[in-house]
């Protein structure tokens, strides 16, 4: 299934407040912030403030969202794209001394000068044994030769390192750089690999091109080589210190559990997938550490084809299990010196236009998806970065931020705790789900507990094993769903 890419990319450079209206009215202040949180970040307000002229006006809105713990990012357009501001005078370096000067991050969307390296010209196609050229056309948009693209990096590079030369010479931090980079460059699935198969230059490169795993290496390692050389090389040169990440890529164990949009599921048997149910898992290579990134962004989306991968009688179930081992994969294998900032959507992603069958998919309940984001919290990430419609953006806000405000309470073990629960159980048989970290300098945790057993009823307070803690030690827990700090023994001298 392959939906619109259009209605998945961010409104860039849109210069309506509208959207920031939207949040401030659909979230309150922080009561007790604290500072050692990452801030909550939301894609559809990034560059609403970057051509507002009004320096009272701009520093006001940033105020607002300082108090909620709401960043806000610029938009970084290179010049050649008409009505962007030049980076060296625009109004983005007016921002970031202004965010600077708050307490703010200073972060950049910088998704527009990554695109697109595939532009269509006919040096980036594939070449068929003839000499003809042709291109991939089964992404939605035409994609090209992975080995094709090298006299494209010089300029994609130059676009960013102009705006971090700009910061640089304007003496204003940059704390985090994004980009949303998907349908572009080297890419394994859809009809990848037999265009490849076909391209005289590809299979040049890569010898063993009959094995989908070699095949997949080399092209995950080409276009981890274009994220590094054109994206975190640049930024991290002149600010080491700051974040760099992009949309979907992510320390893991070897698997992908979801699908993007634009994904269809391999049906080739050469392929070597591991099925449950009606789920398909693809082999993922490890891309994180060659794209030189210092941020880990998983993707953790209600993909509308998840509901009718598993037969769960329980709607939330099939939500939940999924979405929780997309989350648990990803915090289990980021290191701890490396901050997790999942993106996440709540109402049902991607749904296609005309579907006889979408009464039958039910939306992932309010109470679960909150739960969900707690047990996110407590399994290694650090904050959430909002993808979602624009006429989905104030019920988004409203759940995600209830949450994200409920964690500065619990800033300290967050934040220094280590997650001791990251098992992901089979949710459709009734499990509890028990997630968790232990603070060892007071013996504390902090857990959330999620049940999924009907027969139990209104069984809580309950008595709950802490398994993956040394003795596993068992705690009376209150109220399922919900945040719980609770001792475990005596303080550690």
């Amino acid at each position: 299934m392959v939906w619109l890419m259009a209605a998945f990319l961010p409104a860039w450079g849109a210069h309506s407040v509208e959207r920031i209206d939207t949040v401030l009215r659909a979230t309150r202040q922080i009561e007790v912030p604290s500072e050692s949180r990452l801030p909550l970040y939301i894609l559809p307000i990034s560059g609403q403030l970057d051509g507002v002229a009004d320096g009272p006006t701009v520093r006001d809105y940033l105020e607002k969202l300082r108090q909620r713990g709401i960043a806000y990012s610029v938009n970084w357009r290179w010049k050649g794209q008409g009505s962007s501001p030049d980076p060296g005078t625009g109004s983005i370096l007016k921002i970031a001394r202004l965010q600077h000067e708050l307490g703010m991050q200073v972060v950049a969307n910088a998704s527009s000068c990554l695109y697109s390296f595939h532009d269509g010209s006919e040096p980036t196609l594939h070449v068929d044994a003839d000499g003809r050229t042709f291109g991939d056309d089964s992404f939605g948009r035409t994609l090209g030769c992975p080995f094709g693209v090298d006299h494209r990096i010089p300029g994609i590079r130059n676009r960013v390192q102009s705006f971090v030369s700009a910061y640089r010479e304007s003496e204003v931090p940059l704390d985090f750089v994004f980009v949303d980079w998907e349908v572009d460059g080297p890419i394994e699935w859809n009809g990848a690999w037999e265009s490849s198969r076909r391209c005289i230059r590809c299979r040049e490169a890569i010898p063993e091109m009959d094995s989908f795993i070699s095949f997949q290496q080399a092209i995950r390692e080409k276009r981890s080589a274009l994220q590094k050389q054109c994206l975190s090389d640049p930024v991290l040169a002149v600010f080491p210190e700051a974040m760099v990440g992009n949309y979907g890529v992510n320390p893991h164990d070897g698997y992908r559990y979801w699908y993007d949009y634009f994904e269809l599921v391999p049906e080739n048997p050469a392929i070597p997938v591991v099925r449950e149910q009606k789920a398909v898992y693809r082999p993922w290579a490890d891309e994180f550490d060659a794209c030189g990134y210092t941020v880990s962004m998983p993707v953790i989306y209600t993909w509308y084809p998840v509901f009718e991968w598993y037969d769960y009688d329980d709607p939330d179930s099939r939500w939940f299990y999924n979405l929780l081992r997309i989350g648990s994969n990803a915090g289990a294998h980021t290191s701890p010196g490396i901050p997790s900032v999942p993106y996440v959507h709540w109402h049902t992603t991607a749904p296609p236009e005309h579907d006889p069958d979408a009464s039958l998919v039910t939306q992932f309940s309010r109470e679960r998806y909150a739960e969900l984001l707690r047990h996110l919290l407590v399994r290694g990430h650090d904050s959430f970065f909002l993808w979602c419609l624009g006429r989905e953006l104030e019920t988004e806000i409203s759940l995600l931020h209830k949450v994200y405000a409920e964690s500065h309470q619990h800033a300290g073990i967050l934040n220094s705790g280590q997650p001791f629960s990251l098992t992901v159980p089979v949710i459709g048989s009734g499990a509890m789900v028990v997630s968790g970290v232990h603070d060892e300098a007071d013996s504390t945790v902090l857990i959330i507990v999620s049940d999924f057993d009907q027969d139990r009823g209104n069984s809580f307070p309950m008595e709950v094993e802490l398994k993956g803690l040394p003795g596993t030690p068992s705690v009376i827990v209150e109220t399922p769903g919900r945040f719980h700090r609770i001792s475990v023994g005596e303080p550690v001298r």
